[in-house]
């Protein structure tokens, strides 16, 4: 556990090539060095934030699941038919331009009706859980499940902030009501609150605690420092007592926004957002 700190530690302290505070390089030779530097420690990262969700879980007796993990796998559990599946994967960069929009179109249509993913090369490292049946497993990496597609950027809509109770222990960021709608293929839901992630490594745990009139709900997060926002990952069909949880380094996303929808009847849930500094 000591070498696990001390990692995270050089983690805070090196300056991370295409991160949110990185210098612009000037030279070809600067730029590789940089982004070597930057695999390496994304590498890193993602090797303390695994090892340490697995031993949380682990202490606890929680079961690990695995989920679908390749893109066939996914559109056969969708049932994608084989003309959406064969437009999604044409090549976007030496296709036609009045075909982009479409490819476009069908790689969302895919992307946003799996059940769940993370932006796993985008600095954030993220886990499912259902605290009711003890299980928990890390969501399908989007890097393997579409294999050189770039994350969806898509407009959000209006901002539509849940209520939080009042007294709120000092280490949880939201404890509210939140309304639950159906999610849109072509705009991410409206974050229900907005997170200003202090130049750290953060863990946050997302719970479900309660659900009214929707039987489930799903969950997000999404990049709220770049225009247009992008979805770094989600997970749908979660119940009460069931949530996210993921580590994040807040010098790559300075500000998210944690959202939910449901693919059951609109209602309200009420959500707990719990965070811990590394």
């Amino acid at each position: 556990m000591k070498k696990l700190v001390a990692v995270l530690l050089v983690l805070l302290l090196v300056p991370c090539a295409g991160f949110a505070f990185a210098a612009e390089p000037e030279k070809d030779g600067e730029n590789a060095e940089l982004i070597a530097v930057e695999d390496q420690e994304m590498a890193a990262f993602y090797e303390i934030a695994a090892t340490q969700m697995r031993e949380y879980y682990e202490k606890l007796g929680y079961t690990e699941v695995e989920r679908p993990s390749t893109f066939m796998q996914v559109c056969n559990e969708l049932g994608v038919s084989s003309d959406v599946q064969a437009l999604a994967s044409m090549d976007i960069d030496s296709a036609p331009a009045d075909m982009k929009e479409d490819i476009l179109a069908a790689r969302n249509e895919i992307i946003f009706s799996a059940d769940g993913w993370y932006a796993d090369k985008a600095g954030i490292y993220l886990v499912w859980f259902d605290n009711a049946k003890k299980e928990w497993g890390e969501l399908p990496k989007f890097s393997e499940l579409f294999p050189g597609w770039d994350l969806p950027t898509v407009v959000n809509e209006s901002a539509d902030e849940g209520l939080e109770v009042e007294n709120r222990a000092a280490e949880s960021l939201f404890n509210g009501s939140v309304r639950l709608k159906e999610p849109s293929t072509t705009t991410l839901t409206s974050p229900f609150k907005t997170w200003d992630v202090p130049r750290a490594i953060y863990t946050f745990e997302e719970t479900i605690t309660a659900l009214r009139t929707s039987t489930s709900a799903n969950l997000g997060i999404t990049d709220l420092s770049v225009t247009p926002n992008v979805c770094l990952g989600y997970d749908t069909y979660l119940y009460v007592d069931g949530g996210l949880r993921g580590a994040i380094p807040g010098r790559n996303y300075p500000k998210i926004g944690f959202r939910a929808s449901t693919h059951s009847d609109p209602g309200y849930a009420t959500i707990k957002i719990e965070i811990e500094r590394q």
